[in-house]
């Protein structure tokens, strides 16, 4: 009896996936899937949210499925801890991981509205497989799997695969910083270096990923990689090139003349704490979905130089933070309204800054991401009275509102 019923607690049955996204594609939603692993401290968490807002600017509604091995060592399944056998705690993340899928993807269809077109990525914040990487070999991960009645197959179900390197593996001092200012890691360098080959080996064998490594320029670039990786892979243009233009008039009457959805917008309410940190809360169309993200800044190896990364965190950290905000800052709140226009001529984003984006009353920010062709902006503000500021460092936010800007700008 005890068996039975633990057994059938056990079944979480992936091969369903592939069945419920065609039914999805036959009601008009197109379901996309995204999977983003890597080792330890390369980048990942940064990943997610600039893949979030790439492709919600795109027209995507993204959802992002969390890391189902921080969720079980929270809810204090941990191995090390000799409480629970490892079998058990990789098993209760297989389940987790696929649960959170299917249980996604059932979601998005039941709230689906007939006779409509939507496009929708799911991007996997790791996936099952990296659960082979923590047992004693394949076999016996295999073995797990058809205990559970689970193939590989079915666990390896995505669009794309993208494998982040760990920073340990060619940028070890960069890691030692990371890891110091970031409470949930624990390996040293050569625990992190074994990690990520091990993983990599595991998804080479199964999943086949788009390896990214470390030899760029920034982070920045690094980030940017993984997302013409996925664009690549999703058919997408590629958007490379940027415009920035500061427009005088109101809002309504700017995005009349771009053509911009008035429910096409996110809002972002951001502050400082007494620490540094930076937080916001980002909420995305239709206000049903809403990021959390802290910001922190790493030294580097550079003197005087510093870095930011950022990561989701939980809303109850965000409202916590929200108590020990930095008295030396005022938080900050801005709409910013998006469009993604693709006439066979050219492809590009716009984007407008519309409310308290540190312009002075009466002036809005117009920015433009595009591809190979550029398009025609000037015609769109025809008898506006605007500035390119493309590339002018002197235009940020806090430059103009401190009067740097040029006073006579409009003539």
């Amino acid at each position: 009896m005890k068996t039975s019923l633990l057994y059938k607690l056990n079944i979480v049955d992936p091969s369903v996936i592939p069945d419920l996204i065609s039914m999805a594609a036959d009601m008009g939603l197109k379901i996309r899937i995204v999977t983003l692993t890597g080792g330890p401290c390369a980048g990942k968490s940064d990943s997610l949210i600039h893949l979030e807002g790439a492709f919600i600017k795109r027209g995507y509604q993204v959802i992002v499925l969390p890391e189902a091995p921080t969720i079980i060592r929270n809810q204090g399944f941990r191995a090390e801890q000799g409480v629970y056998p490892n079998g058990v705690c990789q098993r209760m993340m297989i389940l987790q991981n696929e649960s959170f899928l299917i249980n996604a993807i059932i979601a998005a269809i039941h709230s689906h509205i007939p006779g409509t077109v939507t496009n929708m990525l799911i991007i996997r914040d790791r996936n099952s497989i990296d659960c082979a990487a923590y047992v004693p070999s394949v076999a016996s991960f295999e073995a797990m799997l058809s205990d559970m009645n689970i193939s590989v197959a079915h666990i390896c179900h995505s669009d794309v695969t993208v494998f982040l390197r760990s920073l340990a593996v060619d940028k070890s001092r960069l890691y030692k910083r990371f890891a110091r200012d970031n409470r949930i890691r624990f390996e040293t360098v050569d625990q992190a270096i074994e990690a990520d080959e091990r993983l990599l080996s595991i998804h080479a064998k199964y999943s086949h990923p788009h390896v990214v490594n470390n030899r760029f320029r920034s982070f920045k670039h690094k980030i940017k990689r993984v997302i013409e990786i996925i664009l690549d892979a999703l058919g997408e243009p590629k958007l490379e090139k940027e415009l920035s233009f500061i427009v005088r008039g109101d809002a309504e009457s700017i995005l009349e003349r771009l053509g911009i959805s008035r429910d096409s917008f996110v809002d972002i309410h951001q502050f400082y704490t007494a620490d540094g940190s930076r937080y916001r809360r980002i909420t995305y169309p239709g206000g049903i979905h809403r990021s959390y993200i802290q910001a922190i800044k790493i030294d580097t190896d550079k003197p005087d130089t510093r870095i930011e990364i950022e990561s989701h965190v939980m809303a109850l950290e965000f409202v916590n933070a929200s108590n020990h905000i930095n008295k030396d800052s005022t938080p900050v709140d801005k709409r910013r309204y998006f469009s993604f226009i693709d006439n066979g001529y050219t492809c590009f984003i716009l984007e407008v800054d519309v409310f308290a984006s540190g312009l002075p009353r009466g002036y809005i920010r117009v920015e433009v991401e595009y591809g190979l062709r550029k398009p025609n902006i000037s015609s769109l503000l025809d008898g506006l009275e605007y500035v390119d500021v493309t590339g002018r460092k002197d235009c940020s936010n806090r430059s103009i509102a401190f009067g740097t800007f040029p006073t006579d700008l409009f003539g």
